[in-house]
């Protein structure tokens, strides 16, 4: 079973240059636990709800006008489309981080994997065929 099967493709991305209060916004309105913050379409960094709390609203910076780049992790947990689930959970567990990115290649963004949802898949994994965007991810051929 891999992370890449539990893994969310549509998730919010921020920039560097928006502000906390940007993201926040972001947070509220989706169910994400990790922003990815992106420069146009390189990876750059993500950004956690705990990133948010601690290091941006806990402090006294303004958020309406700090920018991501400030708090941001610029070396989040990354896993390729060929890690485990399993492998995923146990370094997540580890660095006690409730989201990780998915990458295709160093800087390339497939998506967001959650503890949550390595927890849900590796209860119940799907059955039938490999999913379409799983195999893309993983670059296998049609």
């Amino acid at each position: 079973m891999l992370a890449v099967n539990g893994m969310e493709m549509a998730v919010p991305v921020v920039e560097p240059a928006n502000t906390l209060a940007q993201a926040a916004a972001l947070f509220a309105d989706s169910a994400a636990d990790l922003l990815p913050v992106m420069e146009g379409d390189r990876l750059v960094g993500a950004l956690s709800l705990r990133d948010l709390v601690v290091g941006g609203c806990g402090s006294t910076s303004d958020p309406a006008t700090t920018p991501v780049r400030s708090i941001m992790d610029a070396e989040p947990l990354r896993f390729s489309s060929e890690t485990g689930a399993a492998e995923a959970l146990d370094a997540m567990h580890a660095r006690d981080v409730a989201a990780a990115l998915i990458v295709k290649e160093p800087g390339e963004l497939a998506g967001v994997v959650s503890v949550h949802g390595l927890h849900r898949l590796l209860r119940s994994p799907p059955e039938g065929p490999t999913p379409e965007y799983v195999r893309r991810v993983r670059g296998e051929q049609p």
